[in-house]
């Protein structure tokens, strides 16, 4: 997979790409679900007050969930929404030496970088999550206490894994030359 910006054209583009990069990125929308991860919701819209105040601010949190978690979760979907119709552009391409393999390629406008990299920190967000990546703030252990992952899937979580960090270097790149 190749990265590239045409900043005169307005685009960036990710090019190159086999079958499988193409379906991580698409994964990315499944990923970034907080569908069936309540702590997921709590994470990416925390109350804006400690828990201790959460009583005495009940009237406050009522206006904060209605008028700024709403938006949280609206902005989110639109940002996860961009990313999946940018994917929808996809050209297929076939290699001249290698014409049983296909390449894919899609240009994206600059301004979607920003809901690219959202995106694509919210599925990192929900996996860590999930499959409990980095318990405690600590770096990934391939094979963990089992009391830790609470039965998660050994093949599930290496594969979660495998996509966090795919995000991660794409989300890398987009710092570097798209958002700067």
């Amino acid at each position: 997979m190749r990265l590239s910006v045409q900043k005169a054209m307005g685009t960036w583009q990710l090019g190159d790409m086999e079958d499988i990069h193409v379906t991580l990125l698409r994964q990315a929308a499944e990923d970034a679900s907080m569908t069936d991860c309540p702590e997921g919701r709590a994470r990416l819209g925390p109350s804006p007050v400690a828990a201790k105040d959460e009583l005495r601010e009940g009237e406050f949190l009522e206006d904060w969930s209605e008028f700024v978690t709403e938006d949280l979760e609206n902005q989110f979907a639109e940002d996860v929404g961009t990313l999946l119709a940018d994917l929808d552009g996809l050209e297929t391409l076939t290699l001249e030496d290698e014409p049983d393999e296909e390449r894919y390629r899609v240009s994206i406008p600059l301004d979607h970088g920003m809901a690219w990299f959202s995106a694509l920190n919210q599925a990192r967000l929900m996996l860590d999550l999930r499959f409990m990546l980095h318990p405690g703030g600590q770096e990934f252990e391939p094979h963990p206490d089992p009391d830790i992952v609470k039965g998660v899937d050994f093949s599930e979580r290496f594969t979660a894994y495998m996509r966090y960090e795919f995000y991660a270097v794409v989300q890398e790149w987009l710092v570097k030359e798209v958002l700067e």
